[in-house]
């Protein structure tokens, strides 16, 4: 994964996906438009690619190997306005799984083909590339597609990104078009605090604060977290395999779906109160920054980065 730029707010990369995911279309341009004029260009087009494999895989056959900057940002704009299908990130997290050897993520039945055939692709991409290029030949627009994905794919990201990508890529082969559904921009109040998720240093360390404090471990907490707030989504089809990634996540944690909703009842409170100071300067800085060019502020100290951790004992 590429390392930010000197300029560049971890929590404006964070900001980014949740602002899509919720359906914040105009903020999700705000920030993309801010990410390219302080010089994190090469970033935002990488991980725009894996933002629509992991939020919306049928919006693949969107994607452009040449992309522009403004062709991105009308891709962010439609992919934030769409109901989501979360199905390659399901699949392509269990293949990842399975590739680095995690059996658990298989269950007997027949759909474990997937598993294996994806988890296949992970450990020898360069056949899977060939393979994909080579079967798309035939349809014009299929080709155009796999080209793009490949060239996403090329680009880097953390293993499982990639991993995203090839499923959906498997998919454009092997099915038809899923049809997208546009739903209207989220309104509201965006809760900037949820962008300093587990994706920040800040989110990382104020979780490990709130776990200790809930006597939990932070590897339970971040994943609580993670499924039933940093992941949330305006709309979303039925995704059976996102459903299924979920529940086996939140398994190896010790944890089933509505015992980790009873965990964020208590946590999410002390993560807010925790994160108010920072998450109201975000939305300043987003604010600002959709104004004027100008670098992300420098990063606070960790004094200043946690100012109320120390009320935590108090809830």
């Amino acid at each position: 994964m590429r390392s930010p730029n000197p300029g560049t707010h971890q929590a404006c990369r964070s900001l980014l996906q949740k602002a899509i995911r919720r359906g914040y279309s105009t903020l999700a341009r705000s920030v993309a438009i801010h990410l390219d004029e302080v010089g994190d260009r090469a970033w935002l087009r990488m991980r725009s690619a894996v933002i629509v494999c992991e939020e919306c895989w049928p919006m693949v056959y969107r994607l452009d190997s040449a992309a522009s900057s403004g062709a991105i940002l009308e891709l962010i704009d439609e992919l934030a306005r769409t109901v989501k299908n979360k199905d390659a990130a399901g699949l392509g997290s269990l293949a990842y799984a399975h590739s680095r050897g995690d059996m658990s993520v298989l269950i007997g039945s027949e759909s474990d083909e997937y598993i294996v055939c994806l988890s296949d692709a992970v450990k020898h991409p360069s056949g899977f590339w060939m393979r994909a290029l080579a079967e798309s030949e035939r349809d014009t627009q299929k080709t155009q597609t796999i080209e793009a994905l490949h060239r996403a794919y090329r680009r880097g990201g953390w293993p499982w990104d990639r991993a995203f990508i090839q499923t959906a890529a498997f998919w454009v082969l092997t099915g038809s078009p899923v049809r997208i559904t546009e739903v209207n921009e989220s309104t509201g109040t965006f809760p900037y605090w949820a962008a300093l998720d587990k994706h920040t240093a800040l989110g990382k360390e104020v979780l490990r604060h709130v776990a200790s404090t809930l006597k939990v471990s932070p590897q339970k907490l971040a994943w609580t977290s993670f499924y039933l707030e940093s992941a949330r989504v305006n709309q979303a089809s039925e995704s059976s395999w996102w459903a299924r990634e979920q529940q086996w996540r939140l398994s190896r944690v010790k944890l089933d779906l509505t015992e980790a909703k009873r965990l964020w009842e208590s946590a999410k409170p002390l993560m807010i109160a925790a994160l108010r100071n920072e998450a109201q300067n975000l939305e300043n800085h987003v604010l600002r920054s959709a104004t004027a060019v100008g670098s992300c502020e420098t990063p606070a100290t960790k004094e200043q980065q946690i100012p109320e951790l120390s009320q935590l004992s108090l809830f």
